[in-house]
């Protein structure tokens, strides 16, 4: 593998895992003042929730910029698999859109039950 694609998938593993520690942060942090995720919701207010779909929206447009970028970078390596490499980021990022779309959906409409 060239430097491009170790470098490219570097930053797209950071980033994974960048966001799994603000989200165990998050969640730590406000599960250990409220006492359970229900009472967790119910403090959370309609600022709350609209910066909550953002934030999906914005993670989503940089896991589509990541992807991307580590799929040129992998294809400039293996130009044979091109068209592959496209497809396959194309499903990625669709899964990842619905993914944290779902997330930020389901906090809303679980806000709104409770």
């Amino acid at each position: 593998m060239r430097s491009s694609y170790k470098k490219a998938l570097i930053v797209y593993i950071g980033f994974i895992v960048v966001l799994v520690g603000i989200l165990f942060g998050i969640i730590y942090r406000y599960y250990s003042q409220y006492g359970s995720i229900a009472d967790t919701m119910m403090m959370v207010d309609f600022q709350g929730l609209l910066l909550a779909f953002m934030g999906a929206a914005v993670l989503s447009l940089i896991s589509v910029v990541l992807t991307f970028n580590l799929a040129r970078a992998w294809a400039k390596e293996q130009p044979e698999f091109t068209e592959q490499i496209v497809r396959y980021a194309l499903i990625i990022n669709l899964s990842l859109i619905i993914i944290l779309g779902g997330l930020a959906v389901g906090i809303i409409v679980l806000r709104t039950l409770l």
